[in-house]
């Protein structure tokens, strides 16, 4: 212990000490466990003592190798047989607050996002000691998603091939397109190479419009979600009419309010004898009344879907899908509702998908 001045007492074994302060305190040393014979300069050892917190370094990403260095310590005065030098180094991780099972060494792989600290611990023969470091925080690593068309414009009938890169490549993950605002049904989801970040989905549109397409990156354990700005996809008229040979059918939509009874009607006119699916959702978006003070808007979505239909090349075909009475009653209620639906059309040349919007959703008078 600094501060006062040791000697050994070699007629009877003992080693004294006095206090520096000027106080006359001195006294004999505990030796008790130690067995002193002919004692003639005494050497004191200590637990180590930190002068220095160590840093934790490398890239603050998710799968990044971190280091836990620098820490310092107080040394040796040989020359007041004074010792704590450390003779060994251990250390120890955290993530959150919270122990990291397993993890002993210097050098750690993030694997997870969050506030990373490492502790050096310094041990000799009297005791240890640890520091910690500061807290550093791990993120995920940013992406980006590019979503292109090809071709775009195109025409009525032509396939169109939607792709998107996610960037850099990610392990994981998935991409959902959405059109108009909405998840395509088939195309949620969809895996993506993890050598290049690419997902594609391909569309045929059976009528002119402009469609407004959309990419999302879900993200995984190491990669940040992103999404694409939205791309708009125009679809000219077919100027040669009915497409012929192996290309895949397509169809055009003619859509109608819902009946009283609460059943949507649309009529579906295809170039090719094709089986035919109506899908989508309604969006319900209602205001109930309490007393004098509307309440907050509520929005929710039905699902609606009609049977498979054959359908004859050149000829007029109509599906009904029947609203749920949920949305039926929302709209007797004076709700706006608005239906997106998708028509799968398929035959021996392939599958294609065309899209529409009733918005808003109206009961008919008749």
């Amino acid at each position: 212990m600094t501060g006062r001045i040791y000697w050994a007492n070699l007629g009877n074994n003992t080693i004294s000490y006095a206090n520096l302060d000027g106080s006359g305190a001195g006294g004999e040393l505990d030796t008790l466990g130690a067995t002193l014979s002919r004692p003639e300069g005494p050497a004191l050892l200590v637990a180590p003592s930190g002068t220095g917190a160590p840093t934790v370094t490398g890239a603050p990403v998710v799968g990044s190798t971190l280091g836990c260095s620098g820490a310092t310590w107080a040394v040796d005065v040989p020359e007041a047989s004074f010792y704590q030098a450390p003779e060994n180094l251990s250390y120890s991780w955290t993530l959150n607050g919270v122990s990291i099972p397993g993890a002993t060494a210097s050098a750690l792989t993030a694997s997870s996002p969050g506030n990373y600290a490492c502790q050096a611990t310094a041990t000799n023969h009297a005791g240890s000691a640890t520091q910690t470091s500061t807290t550093y925080a791990v993120h995920l690593l940013t992406t980006t998603t590019l979503l292109a068309a090809s071709p775009n414009p195109s025409p009525a009938g032509e396939q169109v091939t939607y792709t998107a890169t996610v960037s850099p490549a990610p392990d994981g993950g998935t991409v959902t397109f959405t059109a108009d605002g909405l998840p395509i049904p088939g195309c949620e989801a969809l895996g993506l190479d993890a050598t290049t970040g690419v997902s594609t989905w391909q569309m045929t549109y059976g009528a002119a419009g402009t469609h407004y397409i959309q990419a999302y990156f879900s993200g995984d354990a190491a990669f940040a979600a992103s999404q694409s700005s939205v791309l708009s996809q125009t679809v000219n008229s077919s100027p040669g009419g009915a497409v012929t040979g192996n290309a895949k059918p397509s169809c055009t939509l003619t859509s109608r309010n819902a009946t009283r009874n609460g059943e949507l009607s649309v009529s579906v006119r295809c170039n090719q004898p094709a089986s035919i699916l109506l899908t989508g959702r309604i969006t319900v978006t209602s205001q109930a009344k309490a007393g004098k003070r509307d309440q907050p808007k509520k929005t929710t979505l039905v699902k609606l879907a009609s049977r498979h239909t054959s359908v004859t090349q050149g000829k007029t075909a109509n599906l009904t899908v029947k609203l749920p009475k949920s949305a039926l009653d929302a709209l007797r209620a004076g709700a706006r509702e608005t239906a997106a639906l998708t028509l799968s059309v398929s035959n021996k040349n392939g599958t294609s998908h065309t899209s529409t919007t009733i918005k808003p959703l109206e009961l008919a008078t008749r």
